[in-house]
C-alpha cells in the first residue's frame, strides 16, 4: 500500500464511543486504508476488529434492522467495526447511533464514495459523536515520499538491487499518469510497487 497521510490521523481518532467516517471518490484507496488500519489495530493487539462491506445485502440488513439486539449479535466481542460502502446501508445513521451508544467500548470506522448521501444519512443522528474526512487522490508528496524509500531501499539492498531499480523505474514512468489522471485509480495502478 502507498503510505496515506491520512492514516495517522484516522488512528489517532479511533475512540470508543466514536464513529469516523472517511469520504472520498471512487478508487483514491478507502478500502485500502481500512483493511490497512484493521490489520495494524491487531498487529498491535489493540483489540479485534469486524470489516463489513454495505453492498453485502446480508449485511446491509442486520445494519438496517436498528434494533439494538441484532446490532450486538454483528459487532460480537470486537472492539472495532470497519463499514466499508456504509451509504449503501438504509438507516445507517439510527444504527450507528445505537452501537455507539448500547455498546460499550465500541470504536466505529465507516467510509463511503457518496460523501452527501453518506453525511445526510449519517449526520443528525450522530451529532457529537462522528468526526468526518475526506480522502483526496495521492498527493505529490505521497508519491514523493515513496519514491524516496525505494530509492532509499534500493540503495541499502545490493541482492535486491535490480527489483529495487525495476520498482524505481515504474514508479518514475507513473508520475506522468499522475499528472493526466491526478492520482485518480493510482492506488490500483501502484499497488506492486510496495512489498
Amino acid at each position: 500500500m502507498i503510505p496515506r497521510y491520512i492514516t495517522q490521523k484516522i488512528l489517532s481518532l479511533l475512540k470508543p464511543q466514536q464513529v469516523v467516517g472517511l469520504f472520498g471518490a471512487r478508487r483514491t484507496g478507502k478500502t485500502k486504508i481500512m483493511e490497512y488500519i484493521k490489520e495494524q489495530l491487531e498487529k498491535r493487539k489493540k483489540g479485534k476488529g469486524l470489516l463489513v462491506q454495505g453492498d453485502n445485502m446480508e449485511i446491509a440488513e442486520l445494519l438496517a434492522s436498528r434494533k439494538t439486539s441484532v446490532l450486538k449479535d454483528v459487532c460480537g466481542d470486537h472492539e472495532f467495526l470497519f463499514i466499508d460502502e456504509a451509504q449503501k446501508i438504509p438507516h445507517i445513521g439510527e444504527s450507528l447511533k445505537l452501537i455507539v451508544d448500547h455498546i460499550k467500548g465500541i470504536k466505529v470506522f465507516i467510509s463511503g464514495s457518496s460523501s452527501l448521501d453518506l453525511k445526510q444519512k449519517t449526520g443528525e443522528p450522530l451529532t457529537g459523536r462522528s468526526i468526518y474526512l475526506h480522502l483526496y487522490p495521492i498527493a505529490q508528496i505521497e508519491l514523493i515520499m515513496l519514491y524516496m524509500t525505494i530509492t532509499k531501499n534500493a540503495m541499502k539492498v545490493d541482492k535486491q538491487n535490480k527489483v529495487m531499480m525495476t520498482s524505481c523505474l515504474r514508479l518514475s514512468g507513473s508520475i506522468s499518469g499522475f499528472m493526466i489522471d491526478g492520482g485518480i485509480g493510482l492506488c490500483e495502478r501502484m499497488k506492486y510497487l510496495v512489498t
